[in-house]
C-alpha cells in the first residue's frame, strides 16, 4: 500500500471509529483531498460534494463544495 493509499485508510478509521472526534470533519475534508492528489479528480470532487451535502453544518463545508 503506498502513502497516499495509506493515509487514506487512516482517514477512514478516523470516520469510521470516532465520529466524535474533533478530528471528524477534517478527516473527511483531507480524505478528499487526498484522492485528489492521487489524480482522481472525478473522486476527490463527489467525495468533497458528497461530505458537504451531507454534512452541510460542518464547519469544512463550505469549503469542500469550494474545492468541488
Amino acid at each position: 500500500m503506498g502513502d497516499l493509499e495509506q493515509t487514506i485508510a487512516e482517514f477512514d478509521t478516523i470516520i469510521a471509529e470516532y465520529p466524535h472526534s474533533q478530528f471528524w470533519h477534517q478527516a473527511h475534508f483531507h480524505k478528499a483531498r487526498t484522492i485528489g492528489w492521487q489524480g482522481k479528480i472525478d473522486e476527490a470532487i463527489k467525495t468533497h460534494q458528497a461530505f458537504a451535502e451531507t454534512y452541510p453544518q460542518s464547519p469544512l463545508a463550505g469549503e469542500s463544495l469550494w474545492k468541488a
